[in-house]
């Protein structure tokens, strides 16, 4: 199908995520040696290639697996140490490709022909884009070699920036709902459907470059043992 036909079909936004999820959805194969007809249209973005008879065969198996990692029994590290790519060709591994092909498939139809839904991932996935502005603003300048030359250190860097963000996030969440409690005591209510668009990552009203002044000398006892116990030694 021509791309073009497609994107006046479809309109432009919608046909360019088709395109972009190309041969990533699954028709089923019905028989061993006979798949279901499709239309050229459909052979454009589908591959007719799930084998539900091989997930219908290991599907105990697969769900004893997936009730050990939800119990604890087993580790999700363990099952896919054991299930990985690395088991390719094994028949539990095979029939969990098949699965997953199938409710990738569900999934991306209903993207697709679900306008409500598609709205409500996108909006979900801004929410988590946004929480990258927090960051920008917070740390603006660069990560020197000084501060990060191996990977923990950079993962350091990185846990610190996260938590820094999830304190403002906190503590905007604690004011907007201190907001939405004082309305609904004067019987203003606030649809759900609104505050689910209501993100807790503005900083209009939070100061960053401001200065932290800390009572260290309350807590030097606790935070320098060695030279505290020098002084008392010297005073004695």
């Amino acid at each position: 199908m021509d791309s073009n036909l497609l994107r006046l079909a479809l309109g432009a936004p919608l046909a360019s995520a088709i395109l972009v999820l190309a041969h990533q959805l699954f028709l089923l194969r019905v028989h061993r040696d006979h798949r279901l007809a499709a239309s050229e249209g459909r052979l454009y973005v589908c591959q007719a290639s799930v084998d539900t008879a091989l997930v219908e065969t290991h599907w105990d198996t697969l769900v004893h697996l997936a009730a050990s990692v939800m119990s604890g029994h087993a580790s999700a590290v363990t099952a896919l140490a054991r299930f990985g790519s690395a088991a390719r060709g094994d028949p539990i591994y095979d029939a969990g490709v098949q699965l997953g092909k199938l409710l990738r498939t569900v999934f991306l139809a209903d993207y697709l022909v679900n306008a409500g839904f598609r709205r409500e991932l996108r909006r979900v996935l801004n929410r988590g884009e946004a929480v990258n502005a927090p960051k920008r603003a917070i740390y603006t300048g660069r990560v020197t070699p000084a501060q990060a030359r191996r990977p923990d250190e950079m993962q350091a860097v990185a846990d610190a920036l996260s938590l820094l963000v999830n304190i403002v996030m906190a503590w905007n969440t604690a004011q907007m709902q201190a907001v939405l409690d004082r309305w609904a005591n004067r019987r203003q209510i606030v649809p759900p459907e609104l505050t689910g668009r209501i993100a807790p990552t503005r900083l209009e009203g939070i100061n960053l470059r401001g200065v932290f002044r800390f009572p260290v000398e309350r807590y030097a006892a606790q935070l320098l043992p060695s030279q505290t116990a020098g002084k008392i030694r010297a005073s004695g």
